[in-house]
């Protein structure tokens, strides 16, 4: 407002009347990376593994304007699943690695799971706050146990030859000429427990907890016998025959 002061005191006023429009400053959306550092790689917002692997991800949030950033998990299910993530909150750029070790509870009793994991980062400006997702899955696969190529010998003979002189779940590996076993695998579904021999009156002659079990028929006699190997969730039966 202006006035003035003459001498007739006459006043004379004006008012000029400004008005500011305030407009808040700019904000664009966050960006939000994950990629793996390890050999479990991203394929199609898919990680593939098996339950002995690990998985491992950084995962990274930038805010071109500079605001303060959270990087959090969506729905986060770490003290159930047992994976590591640290929540992060930093200025322009924040990182947080995720690993992942899956044991068997992950696979509830079934031979796949697919666990989703959502990523999340979170701009704090001062008007308009943004956002920015990303979905992954994690594909766990059961070990494979081999099972359908397991043959067990059905004869040996330890007669001082030493060909065949024991009953073990073995064969030679034509290339390296390295014993090797060929039992199942042990995986989530079913562990190794024990082997026991029976002679044709079910009378247990042998028996092992020890996968690497070699028997090389001692006290008995040159015949038929029958094994049980036993496995938690599933059991092998067959016969064998000693010659002396």
């Amino acid at each position: 407002m202006m006035e003035d002061f003459d001498k007739c005191e006459i006043t004379n006023r004006d008012t000029l009347t400004v008005d500011f429009l305030l407009s808040p400053p700019p904000n664009s959306d966050p960006l939000l990376t994950v990629e793996s550092v390890n050999k479990a790689s991203i394929v199609q917002d898919t990680v593939h593994i098996i339950i002995d692997e690990d998985v491992s991800l950084r995962v990274t949030g930038r805010d071109f304007e500079g605001d303060s950033l959270t990087l959090y998990l969506i729905d986060d299910q770490s003290e159930v699943l047992g994976y590591n993530f640290a929540r992060k909150t930093g200025l322009g750029t924040v990182v947080s690695d995720f690993t992942w070790s899956p044991e068997c509870h992950v696979l509830e009793g079934q031979p796949e799971v697919f666990v989703p994991l959502t990523f999340a980062v979170q701009d704090n400006h001062c008007t308009q706050p943004r956002a920015k997702e990303y979905a992954l899955v994690v594909h766990i696969k059961d070990i494979n146990d081999k099972s359908e190529q397991f043959i067990p010998p059905n004869v040996f003979t330890p007669n001082g030859d030493e060909l065949n002189t024991y009953f073990g779940m073995y064969r030679i590996d034509e290339q390296t000429g390295i014993e090797e076993n060929i039992l199942p695998i042990d995986n989530c579904a079913g562990q190794f427990e024990k082997v026991v021999v029976y002679n044709r009156w079910g009378r247990e002659v042998y028996s092992s907890t020890d996968r690497y079990f070699k028997w090389y028929g001692e006290d008995v006699a040159s015949g038929v016998y029958f094994y049980y190997i036993e496995y938690t969730n599933r059991g092998y039966r067959g016969s064998l025959t000693i010659r002396f």
